[in-house]
């Protein structure tokens, strides 16, 4: 991440981890997800046998918050927007 005031690389701030998507087009649909697309997928470089092998959310999720709060940005406008998208990223995949 970088601090807004500096423009400079925080430490300790690197946050790099790819999310499995469901593939199930049925079940990202009653999720209220759109399905993944090869459209996006090729946009991205990124391939399905790759993603398939990408960490369940449940594994992520705890290691983005851990960055989040190691860099201390709660409190602060960029800390609330950060939380606010992951916030609305979370809402989404329990839906």
């Amino acid at each position: 991440m970088i601090d807004p005031r500096k423009l400079t690389i925080l430490e300790d701030s690197l946050f790099d981890s790819e999310v499995c998507p469901i593939f199930d087009d049925a079940k990202a649909i009653a999720l209220g997800l759109a399905p993944v697309e090869q459209e996006a997928l090729t946009k991205t470089h990124k391939t399905r046998e790759r993603l398939e092998k990408a960490s369940p959310i449940e594994r992520v999720w705890p290691y983005l918050k851990s960055i989040l709060k190691s860099i201390k940005l709660i409190g602060t406008e960029l800390g609330a927007l950060l939380f606010q998208l992951v916030l609305i990223s979370r809402i989404l995949i329990d839906s």
